[in-house]
């Protein structure tokens, strides 16, 4: 075994993830694709398009606004005395309040210019606010290191969410009430953030002057970054919403269900590493960052790559059975979505983050929302409505190309060393050969029936990819990555 494949377990980690981040991160994200699932068949399709548009706003309010105070949590609490973070954690608390009011504010704004009632105005923006505020939530005990508790609270809100949602849209049928519903939950989970902040606080915890300034001097560049990244993510559906009907816009919409995949993974990998990183960034071992950064693409390849190329391939049978036939139509642009997401998978940003280059990716994703927003246009007007989610591939890949060179500059390391792409390169074929001997199950012994197609071609993909895994000789990787017990779970040991 090559030097590049000879990686130690890590247990902390593997212990880490067993309490929360593998498994209430992926019920979570189950959640987030059973919900519309459920809502398609219990809205009407204008009341579905506006419960997918709440979201839109909701999730871009939030990456807009938040400009990653929260996420600056994982910086300054590993690095300093429970005493100091308190006030890193005080501060950030305010301004999420600041940034709560903030998007009540371009939240009505946007309600009032789709010709919505004053009061579902009112509400519209409630909810955002409080979503914003209440997203502290989500990561503020995982930074510091509390990750039995983050999983405790990230599984009661997302259960919550989805029995609170779906029994008003299930007992009512109707748009009005299931935005009622929203705000109640919003207004919650906003309560019990408050409290947990307060809490976690020492006494007499003050806001100091010097360091907000230093904590906004190092979130303000990221947050702009991710901001303007996110953005562009997005940026093809807001396109959609203000050009076409709002049926048109819920069908291209559910297009994206599957991209929580990546944010899952990504953000699981990513909240479990940062702090180890910070220490590592402080120590100047860029050795060993990177060694870590190997490791979670690897982690993130292993379980990513065949999920899109499964998603690729069935994204007709997937979508009808998800969310009926009518929305079937949607695949072309979820198949381009499941492109984009792959060539984000491999990325570096997190090893930048840590190296504060926060300006420079703020003005390198200025560059790419001009990038995809004119992808998405010239994707629109040669493909049609589908056509649009081009942009989003146009986005991803010269989003990578960018951040590479950068790290390349950095650290003087040439490109074949930044990531072991032998072994990734051996995963994606790997996935790739299962998709494809999985979909031949339609030439074979397709049925009329999507659920039995389904059924079996997800039984073949599963034991192709497992075996493709064997003979490309990667058992040793993933028992090595993820430890022996949940490499067992995945058919290795």
């Amino acid at each position: 075994m090559s030097n590049a494949e000879s990686i130690n377990p890590a247990p902390t980690v593997t212990r880490r993830a067993k309490y929360s981040l593998g498994i209430v991160n992926a019920l979570d994200m189950a959640i987030q694709i059973v919900l519309p699932m459920l809502l398609v068949r219990l809205l009407n399709e204008n009341d579905f398009a506006s419960y997918r548009s709440l979201w839109l706003l909701a999730g871009t309010s939030l990456n807009v606004f938040a400009l990653a105070v929260p996420a600056s949590l994982f910086y300054f609490l590993p690095r300093n005395s429970k005493a100091l973070g308190s006030v890193y954690l005080l501060q950030a608390a305010y301004y999420m309040m600041a940034a709560g009011v903030v998007s009540i504010a371009t939240s009505w704004s946007w309600a009032a210019a789709q010709g919505i009632a004053l009061a579902e105005q009112v509400q519209i923006a409630g909810f955002v606010a409080l979503w914003v505020f209440s997203s502290m939530l989500d990561s503020m005990f995982n930074a510091q290191q509390k990750i039995a508790r983050q999983a405790q609270i990230n599984l009661s809100f997302a259960l919550l969410r989805l029995l609170a949602v779906v029994g008003v849209a299930w007992i009512y049928r109707s748009w009005g009430a299931v935005l009622v519903a929203h705000l109640l939950f919003g207004g919650a989970k906003a309560l019990v953030c408050a409290q947990s902040v307060v809490h976690n606080l020492e006494p007499g915890t003050q806001v100091s002057r010097v360091r907000w300034l230093e904590q906004f001097r190092f979130a303000a560049p990221f947050g702009i970054s991710t901001a303007l990244s996110l953005l562009r993510q997005r940026i093809d559906q807001w396109w959609v919403a203000s050009v076409y009907s709002a049926a048109q816009f819920g069908l291209y919409s559910v297009a994206s269900v599957f991209s929580p995949i990546q944010g899952l993974i990504r953000s699981t990998i990513n909240q479990l590493v940062l702090p180890e990183l910070n220490r590592l960034e402080a120590d100047a071992n860029l050795t060993r960052m990177l060694e870590l950064n190997h490791r979670g693409n690897i982690g993130v390849a292993i379980i990513m790559f065949p999920s899109l190329a499964f998603i690729g391939f069935w994204a007709k049978e997937l979508l009808t059975l998800l969310f009926t036939a009518n929305y079937s139509g949607a695949s072309p642009a979820a198949q381009a979505y499941c492109i984009a997401l792959l060539i984000d998978s491999m990325e570096v940003v997190t090893l930048l983050i840590v190296m504060r280059q926060g300006v420079f990716m703020m003005y390198w994703d200025a560059l790419l929302m001009v990038l995809t927003i004119a992808g998405s246009l010239v994707g629109a007007s040669l493909f049609g409505l589908p056509g649009a989610a081009i942009g989003q591939i146009v986005g991803s890949a010269v989003a990578q190309i960018g951040t590479y060179y950068r790290f390349h500059q950095l650290t003087k390391l040439p490109f074949h060393a930044i990531q072991p792409w032998f072994v990734l390169g051996r995963i994606a074929l790997s996935a790739l050969l299962a998709a494809l001997v999985s979909r031949s199950v339609l030439v074979f012994g397709g049925h009329d029936s999507v659920v039995l197609n389904l059924a079996l071609g997800t039984a073949v993909f599963v034991l192709s990819y497992n075996l493709c895994l064997r003979l490309a000789g990667l058992s040793a990787r993933i028992v090595g990555v993820f430890g022996t017990k949940f490499a067992r779970l995945l058919g290795f040991w």
